[in-house]
């Protein structure tokens, strides 16, 4: 897998608050809404991406990864995307 074959996605816990960013690993261009996300998807499949990249701080539960990666996926052409996830500890 290529970077150029991936959207990327960012998971930023504010005080007890996640958001999402449309960026790798940069807290640019968010944070934005579900809807956002999955029009950002899309707009990648058009460019023909096939995988999603879910970069997390690790406070952010699993369930609010579960629904950024559901947004993600709730695209035309979703099914075919490929899933990764990654959790960094802050130090």
């Amino acid at each position: 897998m290529s970077a150029d074959e991936a959207v990327v996605l960012s998971i930023f816990d504010d005080d007890g608050t996640p958001g999402v960013y449309l960026a790798d690993g940069k807290r640019e261009n968010g944070p934005v809404s579900m809807e956002e996300v999955t029009g950002y998807v899309q707009e990648g499949l058009q460019s023909q991406k096939k995988y999603v990249i879910i970069k997390s701080d690790k406070n952010v539960t699993s369930g609010f990864m579960e629904d950024v990666a559901r947004a993600a996926a709730d695209t035309e052409g979703g099914d075919d995307l490929q899933f990764f996830v990654a959790v960094q500890d802050k130090r």
